[in-house]
């Protein structure tokens, strides 16, 4: 029952559905139950299917189709392709189709914060490769091969997304569909929250958008971003999803 999460018939087939549907493809935004708790909904982008491979770096996401080279060398520009590990793979795949993908550091969740996780021993879903370059230099990537019938998601902004890279591929089971229309959007967080960041604030995209002439950590800055918070962002009210990924972000 929506709202309330109250089963209302078993779940039959164990796999989350009564009837089953079409599964996400790549690049698709989607709608699924947080493996950590499965009564928030999340909405991130699959970016791979089940036998995809990945290779995360900073600023660069990299995925191995499970088709094989062939198939990467038919679909993608050779200017995107990079061969490692005896295989190719497409650097930012979906950036230049979708404008909202982007490397902003606001919160701590880009390629440097996965990097002190994993050396501090904290829980990420991914391993770690080194790779030196033909020039010698040395290079540290996080890999990750996706499960059958799971989908790796990761949000637009990936230096301020919490997602697959650290609680792992969401199974079919959790998938819940496509998102449609957005019907309100606004910012909620607090100036704490934004200054702080996840694990410690960053770049402070968002503050300096705000305050852009002025010290961020001052008292004028916190009441200037007070006064514009809960405030409806109309730019992105009653817009289609597939229009307003086609979009530079809207703040």
């Amino acid at each position: 029952m929506p709202w309330l999460e109250i089963p209302l018939v078993p779940d039959f087939n164990d796999n989350g559905h009564l009837i089953e549907g079409p599964r996400p493809q790549r690049a698709d935004i989607v709608i699924f139950r947080y493996p950590q708790n499965n009564k928030i909904h999340y909405v991130k982008r699959c970016v791979a299917i089940g036998g995809d491979e990945i290779l995360y770096g900073e600023k660069k996401l990299m995925i191995h189709f499970h088709e094989g080279d062939a198939y990467i060398k038919a679909n993608y520009p050779q200017d995107k392709i990079i061969k490692l590990y005896d295989k190719l793979w497409v650097i930012n795949p979906y950036m230049s189709k979708y404008k909202g993908i982007q490397y902003v550091p606001e919160g701590n969740t880009g390629y440097e914060y996965l990097t002190s996780a994993y050396n501090y021993n904290k829980d990420i879903d991914m391993s770690i490769k080194r790779i030196v370059h033909p020039n010698g230099k040395e290079e540290h990537l996080f890999y990750k091969k996706v499960e059958a019938d799971h989908f790796y998601m990761v949000g637009d902004n990936r230096d301020n997304s919490n997602d697959s890279r650290f609680w792992g591929s969401v199974p079919y089971k959790l998938i819940v569909g496509q998102p449609w229309l957005i019907y309100m959007s606004l910012e909620f967080r607090s100036y704490e929250q934004v200054s702080e960041g996840i694990g410690g604030g960053r770049d402070h995209d968002k503050l300096y958008r705000i305050c852009p002439k002025m010290d961020i950590a001052s008292s004028e800055c916190e009441t200037l971003w007070n006064k514009q918070r809960y405030t409806i962002r109309w730019g992105r009210v009653g817009r289609l999803i597939t229009s307003l990924e086609q979009e530079a972000p809207i703040e």
